[in-house]
């Protein structure tokens, strides 16, 4: 009976070695060479789909993984996923892209709020995001959001608004605690 329950020890040795980039040899170092890479497969798909280029530090493409898929005109951002598949792979920047089945290559007001959540994101996680690209269905032309505004990706911006954040959580904290102590002095607390 006891034999059912029994664990089996299993030693895994784990070893670098030197492999190819996974997805693309070629670096991303513009909007156009990301598109290049992936225009292809996103024009074709008749439901929006979010993809996500992961980086190594050259630039290089690791992989890319879908991370949501959404309906003719919409889909969701789940910030976890996206920077799951980034950590898994080691990436240190990551490039987003999205379709537009509809043809339009216009970007929304959901993908600027989607963009900047992001960001805020990677603020914390240490991923930088290079791009947000939207390809439009049918043609594959893309649109650049770095390109049409680079504040969005400008990371001090997020980094201020966290750190206002956070110094009125710590201010807030800190008239907590003296007003307990005042409590305590007067004897209010025990």
């Amino acid at each position: 009976m006891n034999d059912l329950y029994e664990l089996k020890q299993v030693a895994v040795r784990l070893k670098l070695k030197d492999v190819e980039p996974l997805y693309s040899e070629e670096r991303i170092d513009t909007p156009e060479v990301a598109t290049k890479i992936m225009a292809d497969v996103m024009k074709e798909l008749d439901r929006e789909h979010l993809a996500v280029l992961n980086l190594d530090s050259a630039g290089h493409v690791i992989s890319f993984n879908i991370v949501s898929i959404g309906d003719i005109n919409s889909t969701m951002v789940p910030v976890a996923n996206v920077f799951k598949a980034a950590i898994l792979q080691n990436a240190s920047r990551i490039i987003l892209m999205h379709n537009h089945p509809s043809s339009s290559n216009k970007i929304s007001e959901q993908d600027i709020l989607a963009t900047k959540k992001l960001m805020y994101a990677s603020v914390f996680m240490g991923i930088d995001v290079l791009d947000h690209i939207v390809v439009s269905g049918m043609t594959g032309e893309c649109y650049s959001m770095v390109r049409w505004d680079p504040d969005l990706f400008d990371k001090s911006n997020y980094t201020r608004t966290i750190d206002k954040v956070a110094e009125s959580l710590s201010d807030k904290y800190e008239r907590k605690d003296k007003n307990e102590e005042k409590k305590k002095e007067a004897g209010m607390v025990h």
